[in-house]
């Protein structure tokens, strides 16, 4: 049994006022142990790469059999050993999340038992916060700083990897690539504005079927919820549309400046190959990245309606 971590001490002021306060504060250095599995898988990650880039242009159109069976191995181990990096990495962030979940909530259920005035804040919404916000909350703190810091370590180690094989063809993709990180913060500021909604609507909802309230309240409550998460699926299916729309243009930027670079004997096919599978390997650590902003906006939400609602 994996008993909780010992985390950092928040002080006798309680709770900082800040998300990323409170996760320095409780996790800051076990967040620097996750961050240096996350520079080994990086440099896991791109090893494959540059071998698959070899087996085409030394092993295969060289006709070398001994370096193609060479160059397999190295990129089988290589595989295994990310693998197995990225499974201490996952379950690492885990154990920290419940670590920090268990934490908040004995704090908090002793903070609701010490209360002078236990009617200032209804059943339903003490249920509301112990349960689901604090589940959201802890799950953001222990594995989303470590998971962005893999994953931004992940692009620009694959991006200066295509920097050092061709320079212009990597500087063409990575100009392909910005508008992803210009529309999510746009359409994000509307997604926020909902998930504060939802939280509090949640929070009203559950103090109304505690309370028995009526058909009346509860029935107007839902409703809420129910278009509000409507909203909050449009927007949000907008923005992952948008992503897709926009990361497509990075592989079509290669394959055609590649292309013509391949055609005037400038570039290898094992390039182009390389390149691609590189675009693929950073395709996720981007939508992560913006998931990342996404998760912490939303988590900054919960996290200051949790210290509102002590």
């Amino acid at each position: 049994m994996m008993r909780p971590l010992r985390l950092g001490s928040l002080g006798e002021g309680g709770p900082p006022p800040g998300l990323w306060r409170y996760v320095w504060r409780v996790s800051g250095w076990r967040q620097l142990g996750l961050a240096a599995l996350a520079l080994v898988a990086t440099g896991l990650n791109v090893a494959p790469i540059e071998i698959q880039r070899r087996m085409i242009d030394d092993a295969i159109l060289g006709g070398d059999k001994a370096l193609l069976l060479g160059l397999g191995l190295a990129y089988a181990a290589a595989v295994l050993a990310l693998a197995l990096v990225k499974y201490a990495l996952k379950l690492g962030q885990g154990w920290l999340s419940e670590s920090v979940v268990i934490r908040a909530r004995r704090t908090l259920l002793s903070h609701e038992r010490d209360r002078k005035n236990p009617g200032r804040n209804g059943g339903g919404a003490t249920v509301s916060v112990l349960s689901t916000e604090l589940d959201n909350m802890g799950g953001f703190v222990g594995a989303a700083p470590s998971q962005a810091f893999a994953d931004l370590t992940m692009l620009l180690g694959v991006l200066g990897y295509m920097t050092w094989v061709k320079p212009e063809v990597a500087w063409i993709s990575l100009i392909l690539l910005v508008p992803n990180l210009v529309v999510a913060p746009l359409l994000q500021k509307r997604l926020n504005h909902l998930t504060s909604v939802q939280v509090e609507t949640r929070r009203d909802f559950s103090d109304a079927v505690t309370e028995r309230r009526g058909e009346g309240p509860t029935d107007r409550l839902v409703e809420i919820l129910y278009s509000n998460r409507i909203l909050f699926h449009i927007w949000k299916n907008l923005l992952k549309s948008a992503i897709a729309l926009l990361g497509a243009a990075a592989p079509l930027g290669v394959l055609v400046v590649g292309g013509l670079l391949v055609i005037d004997d400038a570039a290898s096919a094992g390039m182009i190959v390389a390149f691609l599978a590189g675009l693929q390997r950073i395709s996720g650590p981007i939508r992560d990245l913006i998931g990342f902003y996404r998760q912490a906006a939303q988590a900054q939400v919960q996290y200051c309606m949790i210290t509102k609602w002590m």
